[in-house]
């Protein structure tokens, strides 16, 4: 019913000291048919995809951390509302390092998400407008150091930003 596909993929490579991964899937859907009658429910379509890369490396002292992933829900029909889904776009990347060093341990995170979502009326109920855009980012680090300045005392310094933009 609403001739639906979807598929799925994992896949992971590694040594000793490095990987490297992906995860991926996919599904689409047209409009389904109501049981009692076999009538079309219209805006019950969708497509939606998502793909994430991570690679990872490390030695006795260093861990590095990358990853990134993309989503995509190019429409989407809401039966139940006025407006559907017409695009939707997210990336996030992620960073992370952690390090140990005669002087201590540092552990620095780094942040980045962009979506993009639009919404107005699809084909299956047009006539009509209703736009609507969404811009919205999400952005930021740390950075922290344990450092032992004796066997009993231990100083932990570091420093954050966290920054969101939204245009709506």
């Amino acid at each position: 019913n609403g001739d639906k596909i979807g598929t799925a993929a994992n896949a992971t490579a590694a040594t000793r000291n490095v990987s490297i991964g992906y995860a991926g899937a996919w599904t689409k859907a047209d409009n389904y048919d109501r049981g009692n009658d076999g009538d079309e429910v219209r805006s019950t379509l969708y497509e939606a995809y998502n793909h994430s890369l991570t690679f990872a490396a490390k030695d006795a002292d260093n861990l590095l951390v990358l990853q990134g992933t993309y989503a995509a829900i190019p429409y989407q029909g809401f039966v139940n509302q006025r407006m559907d889904m017409v695009d939707n776009e997210a990336w996030l990347l992620n960073a992370r390092y952690v390090g140990k060093f005669t002087w201590g341990v540092l552990d620095a995170r780094a942040y980045y998400n962009n979506t993009q979502h639009e919404m107005d009326i699809l084909e299956d109920k047009k006539p009509g407008e209703m736009p609507m855009n969404t811009d919205g980012t999400d952005a930021g680090y740390s950075i922290k150091a344990e450092i032992p300045l004796s066997s009993t005392d231990l100083l932990r310094v570091g420093n954050e930003f966290h920054h969101q933009k939204l245009d709506d």
